[in-house]
């Protein structure tokens, strides 16, 4: 979508069967319109609205570089998995 400027996912799991996504958002223009926009659109594409967080750009990065990686991460794992639940 040509409004979002910069997009981080976070997956996390809710219950052992269910997963939970939250959507970082840097937008080109933040206003109430586009916000609307963009949460309609994903409604409609996704049939669920995830949770959004509407970020500026310094949170963002924290995000995309919060595993001290060189690259920015655009999608967040950090659900836990069936190897770490069983410990």
């Amino acid at each position: 979508m040509a409004e979002i400027e910069e997009l981080v996912i976070v997956a996390t799991q809710d219950h052992a069967l269910s997963d939970h996504l939250t959507l970082h958002l840097l937008l080109c223009t933040d206003t109430p319109t586009v916000r609307h926009a963009i949460e309609t659109r994903l409604r409609a594409m996704l049939r669920v609205l995830p949770d959004m967080v509407y970020a500026d750009r310094q949170a963002i990065r924290s995000l995309q570089f919060s595993n001290g990686s060189r690259k920015p991460q655009h999608f967040l794992d950090r659900r836990a998995h069936a190897d770490e639940a069983s410990r």
